[in-house]
């Protein structure tokens, strides 16, 4: 998937059962999940814009053994209590590098369940 605006779905992009998409330069926004990657799903994500605005809004939600990297995305998140940029659950990984999460009045990140994420020279700045 290159350079598309992918925006009003309830997930924008959902990677799963193995597949190993490139994700590159995409506007990904006004969705309830920017990017989910479950069941095994892998992929490549890099030099996205995610960003959000519904109450629950989560820019990348990876969970289900899956491994997906992230480099160089803007994870734009929007003030609101149950508002995420990333959220890492239930024996989710991941490599996340050279990313800017910005915004995140409530969470930036968040690994819970057995997530077990790998945050690299990212930058995460609040409000």
């Amino acid at each position: 998937l290159y350079s598309n605006h992918i925006r009003g779905n309830a997930t924008g992009i959902r990677i799963e059962a193995s597949a190993n998409p490139l994700v590159e330069k995409n506007y990904i926004w006004g969705n309830m999940i920017g990017v989910q990657c479950s069941n095994v799903g892998h992929g490549m994500l890099l030099r996205n814009f995610i960003y959000g605005n519904a109450p629950s809004y989560k820019g990348i939600v990876v969970a289900g053994r899956s491994n997906p990297t992230a480099e160089d995305n803007i994870f734009l998140v929007p003030e609101g209590e149950q508002r995420m940029g990333v959220f890492v659950h239930e024996d989710g990984c991941g490599v996340f590098r050279e990313n800017e999460v910005l915004g995140a009045a409530s969470v930036a990140v968040q690994v819970v369940k057995g997530g077990q994420p790998l945050l690299q020279r990212n930058y995460i700045n609040g409000p």
